[in-house]
């Protein structure tokens, strides 16, 4: 898991965007992480991808999810 901090107009979406372009379209998602703890059909869209990108996220809610936490101990078959 990364997770690039920062003010606005420091090229966060811009390092998401290159990351993107170089794992290929069809190998990334995007969207809430919220979403993944609170509609349990959203992890499906994680299914064979790469890569997650939610450009919007908050640190406290990425250190407080349980669905992160899933993923990144491999609590979870997806």
């Amino acid at each position: 898991m990364l997770m690039l901090i920062g003010s606005g107009g420091e090229g966060k979406s811009v390092a998401g965007a290159a990351a993107r372009e170089v794992l290929g379209y069809e190998n990334t998602a995007s969207g809430r992480l919220n979403d993944l703890d609170e509609n349990r059909f959203a992890a499906a869209n994680l299914e064979n991808r790469l890569l997650f990108l939610d450009d919007d996220l908050k640190t406290k809610a990425a250190e407080e999810s349980a669905a992160v936490k899933e993923i990144i101990t491999c609590g979870g078959r997806m």
